[in-house]
């Protein structure tokens, strides 16, 4: 992953130069150098001449910078984004479930044990989750599959518990087969 992101921070360099010249590329450069050396090295004398620099920026200057570091971070974004995709598809390849997935949290609201450790219990079912928000009961999170909703009602509940904050994870039919 951070052979991408400096991957595609040398193509972003490239297309400042290109767009806004060296000029811009060099100041670009210079900020980052003074906040690397200041945070990874608690350099104050970096922070000094960052803050300084950064004073003294015309508005024009200020906008490039400020768009050069905002693309940089969509950049890196998407470079993770793409990091966490290819270990989704080679762990599934494997046929391992990964920590913080969906399966992993609804197999551990299955396991009573899991549930009683963390003082959660499963509610399931409309009526239940109709009474649970009828009665103010702190609902955690629902878990819900519109091809199992059987008339109008379901989706409406979906509506109510949303509209009090509580998170609402759609899922397919296979989540809820045991």
């Amino acid at each position: 992953m951070m052979e991408d992101i400096r991957l595609l921070g040398r193509i972003l360099g490239d297309v400042i130069r290109e767009q806004d010249g060296v000029a811009a590329f060099e100041l670009v450069e210079r900020i980052r150098t003074l906040s690397v050396a200041f945070r990874r090295h608690a350099d104050h004398e970096a922070d000094r001449a960052l803050k300084k620099l950064l004073k003294g920026l015309s508005a024009d200057q200020t906008v490039s910078v400020i768009r050069a570091f905002t693309y940089f971070s969509h950049l890196a974004n998407l470079a993770e984004d793409r990091h966490q995709i290819r270990r989704h598809a080679i762990h599934d390849r494997a046929g391992d479930v990964q920590e913080g997935s969906l399966e992993v949290a609804l197999a551990r609201l299955r396991d009573r044990a899991e549930r009683d450790a963390r003082h959660l219990f499963l509610v399931e079912g409309f009526r239940e989750l109709t009474r649970a928000l009828e009665r103010a009961v702190k609902v955690e999170e629902v878990y819900f599959c519109p091809a199992m909703f059987r008339g109008s009602e379901a989706a409406e509940l979906v509506t109510r518990a949303r509209a009090a904050g509580i998170p609402c994870c759609e899922l397919g039919v296979s989540a809820f087969e045991c």
